[in-house]
């Protein structure tokens, strides 16, 4: 009956620790996120700042060049493999 106690205690003490390194996961993937995801929130504010200050036709064509240019890569990276 002493053993059965013991591994009763040792399975409750490995659910705690488990619970408890799951918790810090989660806060240590917050806390760490939480000032890369203010930068990108900055940065996107200063971005729409500029463009708001630059011509529709220059902006239209800046912005679609890049996305033309891997769009077409994608699909020549498709279709040779």
């Amino acid at each position: 009956m002493q053993v059965k106690a013991v591994y009763n205690q040792a399975l409750t003490l490995h659910i705690v620790a488990l619970a408890m390194c799951c918790v810090l996961g989660v806060i240590f993937v917050f806390f760490i996120l939480l000032p890369t995801v203010r930068r990108i929130a900055h940065e996107r504010r200063r971005v729409a700042e500029l463009l708001s200050h630059v011509s529709h036709q220059a902006r239209s064509q800046s912005i679609e060049s890049p996305y033309l240019l891997l769009s077409v890569a994608w699909v020549h990276t498709w279709m040779h493999t």
